[in-house]
């Protein structure tokens, strides 16, 4: 009896056993990935494309072309992936975290559509907004300065200034008609630097009075936080959820500084005046661009900074500054001027654009392994496709170029 007391035990024992470890280690069901287009589908390498789905990650993901290779992404949320298409690919599905998706067609493809922003440099009325579309130029109804340009699908969006009984107020346009944008008083000087698109949604980053703003859709957010301080926006990029609106701030002296959701960061140490020109989320980092004075004020470094580190382009014995800052795949491109002579840097490698003085390149934009460079001189406005110039009709009251976008 004993023996079989002992058996039943036993038994209950392994039973027990075997119950708690199947309710311990029951299985989660993981969220699969799901790939439902790509956008466009077919290009060339350096371009970026848009992949939609669902159960992306907002910071980890693998996205691979047709053999194997692996593409950087630039902007992720649950439901979208902005990525650079990979030299060395074929056509072929892609991948994203291991399951397939669409197909991407590798094309020779043709030379971009170039669109340059622009205007004149009296900042008074009898400037003229002007955008260049294949070297045609198209005055903005009103507009006296365009500053930024960003276009989707059929739609032209400008950012600048329009004059508004007797003052320059901020504007952007659409196709031409000027869209008001939220202010406190029209009489205000305000400008609108900067233009970008995210989804359905129309970000432009500028100032009024001496307050830095940005406006989603049209309504304003005031971002200058300290009584007192005069601050400006000059750029803006969106990443998901997060806004960032590069600028500076002035409290004894001109600091560079971005905005992240509104909250003012700071990354120098406010000793030097220095200015953000430039604004760029790339691959999980933040990239500002600008100048900062040397340490005996005599002259302005073009430096970008990332995640805060700077990195500086040029010396302390003349004038240079950074005015447009972007990244292609691994490439690090910024352009701006050195010792008064237009110019761009390529991974830190400074390239001429022109030997004239009084030259300036003001935005830069890449396709594939295209630099594109607008800019202006004496002459007026123009752009550079790697070092070849193009000079735009110069239209009395529009004689600057600031911005490019290439589609």
């Amino acid at each position: 009896m004993k023996r079989l007391v002992i058996i039943m035990s036993i038994i209950l024992t392994i039973t027990l056993n075997t119950s708690c470890s199947k309710s311990d280690s029951k299985p989660s069901i993981a969220t699969k990935t799901i790939v439902t287009s790509i956008s466009p589908n077919s290009g060339n390498s350096g371009m970026s494309v848009t992949i939609t789905g669902s159960n992306f990650s907002n910071t980890n993901n693998v996205v691979t072309f047709q053999n194997g290779i692996a593409a950087i992404v630039t902007l992720a949320t649950p439901t979208s992936l902005t990525v650079t298409v990979p030299s060395g690919g074929s056509t072929g599905p892609i991948t994203v975290n291991g399951v397939e998706g669409p197909i991407f067609t590798y094309t020779t493809g043709s030379d971009p559509n170039v669109y340059i922003a622009g205007g004149g440099n009296t900042g008074s009325l009898t400037d003229k907004a002007t955008y260049w579309n294949a070297g045609v130029a198209n005055i903005l109804p009103d507009g006296t300065q365009a500053y930024g340009i960003f276009v989707s699908g059929t739609d032209i969006y400008i950012a600048g200034t329009k004059g508004d009984n007797g003052a320059l107020n901020a504007r952007y346009w659409k196709n031409g008609t000027a869209i008001p944008l939220d202010l406190t008083s029209k009489s205000n000087r305000s400008e609108a630097k900067a233009i970008t698109l995210s989804g359905n949604d129309v970000y432009v980053a500028g100032y009024e009075d001496v307050i830095a703003k940005y406006w989603k859709n049209g309504v304003a957010t005031s971002l200058t936080t300290t009584s007192g301080n005069t601050a400006y926006a000059t750029s803006i990029c969106v990443s998901g959820n997060d806004i960032y609106v590069g600028g500076y701030e002035y409290s004894g002296g001109t600091t560079a500084v971005y905005w992240k959701n509104a909250t003012e960061v700071n990354f120098t140490n406010g000793k030097n005046v220095s200015q953000t020109n430039s604004i760029l989320y790339y691959s999980n980092d933040i990239y500002a661009a600008g100048f900062e004075y040397s340490n005996d004020g005599a002259h302005r470094i073009a430096k970008y900074w990332k995640n805060g580190n700077a990195i500086a382009l040029s010396d302390s014995t003349h004038d240079a500054e950074i005015l447009s800052f972007v990244i292609s795949g691994l490439d690090v491109y910024a352009a701006g001027y050195d010792n008064g002579v237009a110019q761009y840097w390529k991974n830190g490698k400074a390239v001429k654009l022109t030997t004239t003085t009084g030259s300036y390149a003001t935005a830069i934009a890449v396709s594939v392994s295209d630099v594109y460079v607008a800019g202006h001189d004496s002459s007026g406005p123009k752009y550079w496709k790697n070092g070849s110039v193009v000079n735009l009709p110069n239209i009395s009251g529009s004689n600057l170029a600031t911005a490019i976008f290439l589609k």
